[in-house]
């Protein structure tokens, strides 16, 4: 059942635009990969006074509604991050094809 439900959650996430704070960020949902990397810093680590804070606090979690401006917005924002990955992954490939090249020639990288 809990799968079942994680699974939902994951697909309605990443079909809608799911907003935390007032910043038009949506969140990026994907399964959950146990790791050691802690990216982020902890709520206790946060100046609660600053204006800034108050600020994207105002606005509670939420979905954006099909068609406002938070969606489309949000599914742009989706967009250029999956444009991101993709390149990233693909330079990511092409260095490690460069390192072969390289090594078969003999030529050390510096």
């Amino acid at each position: 059942m809990a799968k079942s439900s994680a699974n939902i959650c994951l697909r309605f996430c990443n079909e809608k635009c799911y907003f935390l704070t007032a910043s038009l960020r949506p969140c990026v949902v994907e399964p959950f990969e146990a790791n050691e990397d802690n990216d982020g810093l902890p709520e206790k680590s946060l100046n609660k006074k600053l204006a800034e804070f108050n600020h994207e606090r105002n606005v509670g979690p939420r979905f954006a509604e099909v068609g406002s401006f938070e969606h489309e917005y949000g599914t742009r924002w989706k967009q250029l991050l999956e444009l991101f990955k993709t390149k990233q992954e693909a330079l990511k490939r092409e260095l490690k094809m460069e390192e072969k090249t390289r090594s078969s020639n003999g030529i050390r990288s510096i």
